[in-house]
């Protein structure tokens, strides 16, 4: 059985942020934002929670702060049957590689196990020490 390759739909888009001047000036940019991500939702039918928007877009919205954005946006989307990746028209688009699964721990030996119970009666009789410390600090003080 051959494996169906995933196709990759590129498009370019220019998206109205006119929106999000109804919000107060302080909510402005994360408004918009939010309406990047529901126009990528509506065009790809896609969750929310799989738009990822790259951090140049996040910039170009942040550009002139919190209360001052653009009132419209270009930018290139990519989709790949599930995850849609918003980028600026002219950015470099750069895959991550998926990062390795963690492997399976050996069983500690006998030996780890004396060291860690060692290391935790330590802490205890330091944090007792602290304690007692602060009591005494704390009669001196009231005398």
């Amino acid at each position: 059985m051959a494996k169906k390759q995933e196709k990759k739909i590129e498009r370019e888009f220019t998206i109205g942020l006119a929106k999000a001047f109804e919000k107060p000036r302080t909510k402005r940019a994360k408004k918009a934002v939010n309406i990047v991500r529901a126009f990528m939702k509506k065009h790809f039918r896609a969750n929310p929670e799989n738009v990822s928007i790259s951090t140049k877009v996040n910039e170009a919205i942040w550009k002139q702060g919190m209360e001052h954005i653009p009132r419209r946006i270009k930018i290139k989307a990519v989709f790949d049957g599930k995850k849609v990746k918003v980028f600026l028209p002219g950015e470099k688009i750069v895959e991550k590689k998926e990062e390795k699964k963690e492997e399976k721990k050996e069983p500690k030996t006998d030996a780890e196990k004396a060291k860690e119970k060692e290391l935790e009666q330590k802490k205890k009789e330091k944090k007792e020490m602290e304690k007692e410390a602060e009591k005494v600090a704390i009669k001196r003080g009231t005398n």
